[in-house]
């Protein structure tokens, strides 16, 4: 789980990178949300990605 959590993060931190400099960048806590929610939603039923 510790490897699944540190990927997780570090590809929010590089989304966070990319957004901060784009038009939409305000969005960017809208959309972590959204990531988050549907990994852990995926992680509590049960499904695997990667």
């Amino acid at each position: 789980m510790g490897e699944i959590y540190e990927r997780m993060d570090n590809m929010l931190g590089e989304l966070r990178d990319i957004m901060r400099s784009n038009d939409h960048s305000e969005d960017y806590s809208t959309m972590e949300n959204i990531i988050i929610d549907s990994f852990w939603r995926d992680y509590k039923d049960g499904s695997k990605h990667g």
